[in-house]
């Protein structure tokens, strides 16, 4: 509200356009403010991190925090252009490289194939050819899905693989991991959580640490609030897409890599007690 009131302070108009230049939380800013002012205005990105050249920018979810949910408050909206130049990348400081690098991870765990035989050349590099294949990587995955579900409620709702968990870290140590460390430690519960619940195998399981170790992604050293991060998961934003009790959290699990746990009611959510989760949350 304080960005619009500036803005429209500044003689901001219908004409308008909103360039959004720095990482995911700025474009999200400037996305949603874009759609709201006048019903909409043009806006462009201008991504200046990993994360957002190559996931976040790349889709029409526009959306900000709520106290009680990570990304709760939105619109889908489209940018004009998007302008990634990866010169921005060699002033970043490693923590927001490595966020960047924990998303491609999760393109490789939950397509395979091409993406998972890439990462492990690549995801190490800080040169420009490294870079430029990074960015592409992570485009041509959100592409392969996002043609057909833009709005990514149905198939491609399989980009929240982590990210169940992995918000709700990311909420309750406010800033003391960025999105992509957070959603590195939400794919490790949830590889714990699937291997526990009978899907994925031992091996899978390694293939998860393995790679998410080469970021690596730890959390701040201090004693967990089990309660208040389980509140958070109850709030989580894919709640509603599949039928679930106050006792169930829908979640992405993998049944091996490149493969979901499958749910006829919805794709790619599966119910999961939380008491499951919950002792996963002790135990690691």
């Amino acid at each position: 509200a304080s960005l619009c009131s500036r803005m429209l302070l500044q003689g901001a108009t219908r004409k308008s356009i909103i360039i959004a230049f720095g990482g995911g939380v700025i474009g999200n800013m400037a996305g949603l403010i874009a759609s709201l002012l006048f019903r909409g205005i043009r806006f462009v990105h201008l991504p200046s991190t990993l994360l957002s050249m190559h996931d976040s920018v790349t889709s029409a979810k526009q959306a900000v925090n709520h106290a009680y949910s990570k990304n709760i408050l939105g619109t889908y909206y489209y940018p004009e252009a998007i302008f990634a130049d990866i010169a921005f990348l060699n002033s970043l400081p490693e923590e927001h490289l490595k966020s960047g690098k924990a998303e491609l991870i999760k393109n490789a765990l939950i397509f395979g194939g091409d993406q998972y035989q890439q990462i492990k050349s690549v995801i190490s590099g800080i040169d420009s050819d490294q870079l430029i294949k990074m960015v592409e990587l992570g485009i041509a995955a959100k592409a392969s899905l996002l043609a057909t579900d833009p709005f990514e409620k149905k198939e491609a709702i399989i980009f929240e693989y982590g990210h169940t968990i992995g918000h709700a870290l990311e909420l309750y140590f406010e800033g003391g991991l960025t999105h992509g460390e957070a959603v590195a430690m939400g794919m490790k519960y949830a590889a714990v959580i699937s291997h526990r619940l009978g899907y994925l195998s031992a091996e899978c399981l390694q293939i998860h640490r393995q790679l998410i170790d080469l970021l690596p992604a730890s959390l701040p050293h201090q004693t967990l609030d089990r309660e208040a991060i389980m509140r958070f998961i109850m709030h989580d934003n894919k709640r509603g897409y599949l039928q679930a009790s106050d006792q169930e959290v829908p979640m992405i699990l993998l049944r091996t890599i490149g493969e979901t746990v499958q749910n006829e009611a919805y794709p790619h959510l599966t119910r999961v007690p939380v008491a499951t989760v919950d002792e996963t949350l002790a135990t690691l």
